[in-house]
């Protein structure tokens, strides 16, 4: 017979933080956006961002960290892959002399796994809570991509990832 195919959900967003390092409420739109994307974390999400900030600014340690380090981890393709790179380059012909800020990540493509025991709405609106069915996401690679003066296309280089999804089963 034919084989069985069951769909499978993942999110996947795109978004950009109000560009500025001193901008008062880019924490407040990490969680805004962490809020908004995960909903009841029943799905895992792939979060693709132009943050204009570094790994180590606040609002980055906000996201991957979680408010007040409380687990709600998103990985980070590039750190998890062990490359370094910057994302912004004075080197690039697109920047140079239009800001003088140092090399630096402002891209990203974070990922966060199912919550695996979350509330989740069935197909007939009641809401239950355990362990459903759900996707997990495998980090194959990841890298920075248009750096060279020949491929550059903008002020940022872009970044590329690639997963594998395994279906998971419910118990």
């Amino acid at each position: 017979g034919e084989p069985q195919h069951s769909a499978m959900r993942v999110k996947i967003a795109c978004s950009a933080l109000a560009i500025g390092v001193a901008h008062p409420n880019r924490i407040y739109q990490v969680r805004e956006l962490v809020r908004t994307i995960t909903g009841n974390g029943c799905v895992p999400v792939i979060l693709c961002a132009d943050t204009n900030a570094d790994v180590d600014q606040p609002e980055m340690q906000e996201m991957l960290q979680g408010e007040g380090g409380d687990g709600d981890v998103w990985k980070d393709a590039l750190i998890e892959c062990g490359r370094h790179e910057c994302s912004w380059s004075g080197d690039n012909p697109l920047t140079r002399g239009w800001l003088a800020e140092p090399d630096q990540r402002n891209d990203y493509i974070v990922y966060r796994q199912a919550v695996p025991w979350a509330e989740s709405p069935s197909p007939s609106g009641k809401s239950s809570r355990g362990l459903h069915a759900s996707s997990v996401l495998r980090l194959l690679s990841a890298s920075v991509i248009f750096k060279d003066r020949q491929s550059i296309v903008s002020d940022h280089y872009g970044i590329v990832a690639d997963f594998a999804i395994r279906r998971t089963e419910a118990v």
